[in-house]
């Protein structure tokens, strides 16, 4: 964590790990490549529409996990 950013750099809480991230998973399988790019402004937006809390940070967090644990291909 860095210091003084430790809300933003934590790691993934239990909401972020059961709720967010299935979906952004599933929501990234259908946008892999150049033509099918998604904006993280795009994602927060619809995210947020749907009901769940989701912010910038948070979201870039989460692709980092999916892309360090290679959810998807």
């Amino acid at each position: 964590m860095i210091k003084g950013f430790e809300k933003q750099t934590a790691d993934l809480n239990d909401y972020e790990r059961t709720e967010l991230l299935p979906i952004m998973v599933k929501c990234l399988r259908r946008h892999i490549g150049k033509e099918n790019t998604i904006a993280s402004t795009n994602i927060c937006k619809r995210m947020r529409q749907r009901g769940y809390k989701i912010g910038g940070v948070r979201l870039r967090k989460i692709v980092n996990y999916i892309r360090v644990k290679g959810l998807v291909l």
